[in-house]
């Protein structure tokens, strides 16, 4: 699969969770994690540890903030290309060859 395929699968898997801001409720000895909106409570997942609780309730939000920083990269990657494109010298090409290689990584 692509870099950009798992990507937009990402995005779409982001986009499909459960609505609303998540948080954890405190249990004995589980925690659960839940979804709250402004005319419900949605249990998003029960019997957690609460480590992994907080993991999970703060995934959307993590999650949110690591495409925003693909794109962040992906602009100036796309910015740094432009101004390369006239130049045929030794440095542009190996400095274009540095910015696929870091299109490859993510």
């Amino acid at each position: 699969m692509s870099e950009q395929n798992k990507i937009e699968q990402i995005k779409a898997r982001l986009m499909a969770i459960t609505p609303g801001s998540w948080h954890v409720q405190p249990g004995s000895p589980y925690d659960a994690v839940y979804s709250s909106q402004e005319t419900s409570l949605t249990v998003v997942a029960s019997r957690t540890m609460t480590s992994d609780a907080w993991f999970i309730a703060k995934s959307p939000e993590y999650i949110t903030y690591l495409l925003q920083e693909i794109e962040r990269k992906d602009e100036a990657l796309n910015e740094i290309e432009l101004i390369l494109t006239d130049d045929t010298s030794t440095q542009a090409i190996e400095i274009n060859q540095v910015i696929n290689r870091a299109r490859e990584a993510i």
